[in-house]
């Protein structure tokens, strides 16, 4: 298993230091960064001998992919190539499709045409990350920050519907919880997991970095998991209150459950 954390830059030293083997960054706010930044941000990576393997947040929110008097076609498409430039500059394998705000449904559309435009959007990323030998995942999101692919087998549909070979899909362990999405799932979707999101569940739509394995019940996820036969990457996608408490603990809690 690879462990890593959802992070900006500002904790990279503190990332490599508690022993997570790489860090997943905000692929939204890399395309925001200047060219200088970029390149400072990929020294202090290389550095520190910590790879950025993973992103998440792949668009942002005023990027409307079913809305095309919204956004065209070609305005999505640009966007993605940037997006994948500089994913591949930053070595990321795996690049998260989340962006909720991105997959809001115009007033009025039928659901057989959002999911053909989805297909759409998901072909095209697919496309384009191929060039670049990236394989991007679909990530679920629960009701109450999207209106599309709340669980992780509605992901699997679409990836497998598709059938392109750099779209595969992740898993976030808080959507489930929100979703009650059965863990079973994990062993349905082993040939197309790449990454899994990891957190210690506290809604209303709030989610923590572990500190204890016996802060809440784990073991039906970590079971899943081994019994899925999945030993790829985990990362912490969470709310950071103390990056010098939450950092180092939540590494000692994942490889005590996964290890």
């Amino acid at each position: 298993m690879l462990y890593g954390v959802c992070s900006g830059p500002e904790n990279i030293e503190l990332i490599k230091a508690s022993g997570y083997d790489f860090i997943e960054g905000n692929l939204t706010k890399i395309c925001q960064w200047t060219e200088e930044e970029l390149k400072e941000v990929k020294k202090r990576l290389e550095a520190a001998d910590l790879p950025m393997y993973c992103s998440n947040c792949f668009f942002p929110g005023n990027i409307k992919l079913l809305d095309e008097s919204a956004t065209s076609p070609a305005e999505a498409l640009d966007y993605v190539k940037k997006a994948f430039e500089r994913a591949d500059y930053l070595g990321i394998q795996t690049p998260a499709f989340g962006s909720g705000n991105s997959r809001r449904i115009p007033e009025g559309m039928e659901p057989a045409e959002v999911h053909e435009r989805l297909l759409k959007v998901l072909q095209m990323m697919g496309d384009v990350a191929k060039e670049h030998n990236i394989t991007m995942v679909i990530e679920p999101l629960s009701h109450e920050v999207a209106e599309t692919i709340f669980t992780v087998g509605e992901a699997l549909s679409y990836a497998r519907e598709l059938g392109h070979p750099n779209v595969k899909v992740l898993a976030d362990t808080y959507h489930m919880f929100i979703e009650k999405e059965s863990y079973d799932v994990f062993s349905e979707c082993s040939d197309f997991l790449k990454n899994i999101h990891f957190s210690n569940p506290n809604p209303p739509n709030c989610r923590f970095f572990p500190h204890d394995v016996n802060e809440f019940d784990y073991k039906p996820i970590v079971d899943q998991v081994k019994a899925a036969g999945y030993n790829g990457k985990i990362s912490i996608e969470a709310r950071l209150i103390d990056a010098d408490v939450d950092i180092p603990l939540a590494v000692k809690v994942m490889k005590q459950l996964f290890d």
